[in-house]
Parts: C-alpha cells; sequence; structure tokens
C-alpha cells in the first residue's frame, strides 16, 4: 500500500483528502508545516508527499528547504497543490532536491488527484 504524507495548513481540506485517499486505498499521514517535519517523514517515511504551497510566502521557501533536507526526502515525488497558473519554477521555491515534482491547481477535483498520483507512481 502507497504511503501519501499530507502537508498544509487547512485541517480540513487534510482531513478530507486523508478519508477520500484512504478510501482509494492509500496509507495517509496528515502533518501541519511544522518545524518538525523532517521527525514527520522519519517517522513515517511517505512514498509521495503532497503539499500545499503559497507561492507569495516566504515561509514556505524555508519550509522547503527543510523539507529538503529530510534525510529520507531525496528520493521522494512532491506533489505541490497550488494556486498559480501555468508554467512553475520549482527551482526558485527551493524545490531542486526532490526526485520529482508535480503540481495540481486549486480548486481541484479528487478524480484528477488520483490520476496524478498514477502518473507520479508509474514514473518512479
Amino acid at each position: 500500500m502507497k504511503k501519501l504524507l499530507l502537508i498544509d495548513e487547512n485541517q480540513e481540506l487534510l482531513e478530507a483528502m486523508k478519508i477520500l485517499l484512504t478510501l482509494n486505498g492509500y496509507t495517509t499521514e496528515v502533518s501541519i508545516k511544522s518545524l518538525m517535519i523532517k521527525e514527520v517523514i522519519a517517522e513515517f517515511n511517505p512514498d509521495i508527499i503532497i503539499m500545499d504551497h503559497d507561492c507569495r510566502s516566504n515561509d514556505d521557501k524555508l519550509f522547503c528547504e527543510i523539507l529538503g533536507s529530510a534525510n529520507n526526502s531525496e528520493n521522494v515525488p512532491l506533489l505541490l497543490l497550488t494556486n498559480k497558473e501555468g508554467y512553475f519554477d520549482y527551482n526558485k521555491y527551493g524545490y531542486k532536491n526532490f526526485v520529482a515534482v508535480d503540481f495540481l491547481k486549486k480548486p481541484f477535483e479528487m478524480l484528477t488527484l488520483q490520476n496524478k498520483l498514477q502518473k507520479i507512481f508509474s514514473l518512479t
């Protein structure tokens, strides 16, 4: 069973995603953005990290640097949930340390999220 780490500041969105993804056969763990993320990754050892990204926030860039420096994160694909339209420069926001990065524009349909996950799993 594939393990998904869901990171967001919106607790309601986290719980809704957790329920739907669990019903679709994934093992999920939720986390708010915090400096303890290294410990969460080490303990849960996710196959994919799904994370909200606010392109306007300097805190998100710092968080991604912390996330990217976690021992177990270098081979973990990252799926970003964002409001950003069009081209997304991953390196600009500190995601260059991740093996695969993709994004999903919010709001999104659950089927679209499932299709993105299948695509990422087929590439890794």
